[in-house]
């Protein structure tokens, strides 16, 4: 994954917490039959797995995505955070042209599908404890029957990913000057699209590049 040394995300630590805070990722595979092949999954780490290397992630057993993926097969999951276009009109101090903060992680990796159907079963419910606890409503699948648990649970095909490397790229004009840094802040926190509103809030907190301070 190329990006510029300003804007690398560095710290693993910072790669996983954007990894648990963003939730969804896209997996890619490739196979000589399919080609490349791509799934929106929800993941997390498998809070089972003592090495906080391996993520869990399933998809609808419907998918012909997940048969044509091999055991220790590589994938890649790429992760998407809050991102927006930058015009130049918000510029107040220097030149330039349109670009994209955005934020984003690769994960590099090996998959294994879910060995048997407890082991499917473990995944969906680490899984609704995990983003379940997000919101702080409490639902649990015992909530619901069984008999729609395991209904549930037949129609899903889980697997894991073992991290091979992780990379990550976090562009939120710390390249720029801060007047102009301060001006794109303004400009999008003034729009009514909710991811530019993000971006805005997350540029906040963003250190620039050194020698690029005013």
């Amino acid at each position: 994954m190329y990006t510029s040394r300003h804007f690398a995300m560095a710290d693993e630590r910072d790669m996983r917490a954007a990894i648990a805070r963003y939730g969804l990722a896209t997996l890619v595979s490739h196979s000589p039959s399919e080609g490349l092949q791509a799934t929106a999954v929800p993941v997390l780490f498998d809070p089972d797995d003592p090495s906080g290397q391996r993520l869990i992630a399933h998809m609808a057993r419907a998918n012909p995505h997940w048969r044509a993926i091999a055991d220790d097969e590589a994938v890649l999951l790429l992760f998407r955070g809050p991102d927006a276009y930058v015009s130049p009109g918000h510029y107040r101090m220097e030149e330039d042209v349109p670009t994209w903060n955005y934020s984003a992680v690769q994960v590099r990796g090996r998959l294994a599908h879910a060995r048997d159907a407890a082991e499917n079963r473990r995944v969906l419910e680490r899984t609704v404890e995990h983003f379940e606890a997000r919101l702080g409503t409490g639902w649990h699948l015992s909530g619901i029957s069984a008999a729609v648990v395991e209904m549930y649970a037949r129609g899903t095909a889980s697997f894991s990913v073992v991290i091979d490397r992780m990379d990550a790229a976090h562009k939120m004009s710390q390249d720029k000057l801060r007047e102009d840094v301060t001006a794109v802040i303004t400009g999008l926190s003034a729009t009514e699209d909710e991811q530019a509103r993000a971006v805005a809030e997350v540029m906040t907190s963003v250190t620039l590049v050194p020698g690029r301070h005013r």
